[in-house]
């Protein structure tokens, strides 16, 4: 879903393999702009409602922690 839309450019799935790292696991998107994000948003909230589906709910019942943040790439 997040892939079709407006201002999507990439995604990953990284996997810790070593260290003492609190997570286990990392998504990242990355959008073309704050607005592309914003939309992006917009279209979940929108199906996790038509759904039924309360994240916070499903997180908390399977046991998940999430740290859910925005961050910018930095000029180099």
């Amino acid at each position: 879903m997040l892939r079709q839309q407006p201002g999507f450019l990439d995604d990953m799935l990284l996997e810790q393999h070593s260290g003492p790292g609190r997570f286990n696991a990392v998504t990242v998107v990355r959008w073309a702009s704050e607005d592309a994000l914003a939309g992006a948003k917009a279209a979940v909230d929108e199906l996790h409602r038509a759904d039924g589906f309360r994240p916070a709910e499903f997180f908390r019942d399977a046991g998940i922690e999430a740290d859910v943040a925005n961050y910018v790439d930095l000029p180099r």
